[in-house]
């Protein structure tokens, strides 16, 4: 008797895990749902829109202590009214246009190309035949941002003189931006 009983239980068993989803399905089903939600995240991020509503779906998930630790930092970054990979573009194009004029009339004492670089706005071209290193650096801190290389723009913009006074706030956008993506990449 108590065979046959351990025979039955063994039995609902096995039938109980016929029925079910199988573990590796669900592990799929979560992995492809992370996935989705931080693609959806990340043009969240490029476009400056709010994306609380994600990080709440990715904490409900069935996640490792090192991923939640990662998502509560990106949590803490997303508070922080990001404006969007987009307007950072923008903005480094009006910035480094205004530093270039600032550099090349301190760099001329002629009162007529003053007088040129309050009317004009120049930008930095992408060509690599460049002589002088500022609007190099300039240059390749562009190219690495549409390539969105942050932390090489970054370098590059810091190396700079006169930093500071203009790109000292678009750098620390730049820096969030880049860590909200190292943080979703490691999720």
């Amino acid at each position: 008797k108590k065979l046959k009983k351990d025979l039955e239980n063994i039995s609902s068993f096995i039938t109980s895990l016929k029925n079910s989803r199988p573990i590796d399905q669900d592990f799929q089903v979560q992995s492809r749902q992370m996935e989705n939600i931080i693609e959806l995240i990340k043009l969240k991020i490029s476009n400056g829109s709010n994306f609380n509503e994600e990080i709440e779906l990715l904490e409900k998930l069935e996640l490792s202590e090192e991923n939640l630790s990662n998502i509560e930092r990106l949590s803490i970054l997303a508070s922080r009214n990001f404006q969007g990979l987009n307007k950072l573009k923008i903005d480094y194009d009006q910035i480094s246009s205004d530093y270039l004029n600032h550099y090349y009339s301190k760099k001329n004492k002629n009162k007529f190309i003053k007088y040129i670089f309050n009317i004009i706005s120049i930008q930095p071209n992408l060509n690599s035949n460049i002589e002088d290193e500022n609007v190099l650096k300039l240059s390749l801190a562009k190219k690495n941002l549409l390539e969105n290389n942050m932390a090489q723009s970054i370098r590059l913009l810091a190396s700079l003189k006169d930093t500071e006074y203009f790109f000292s706030q678009w750098i620390i956008r730049a820096e969030n931006y880049d860590q909200m993506i190292k943080l979703l990449n490691k999720l």
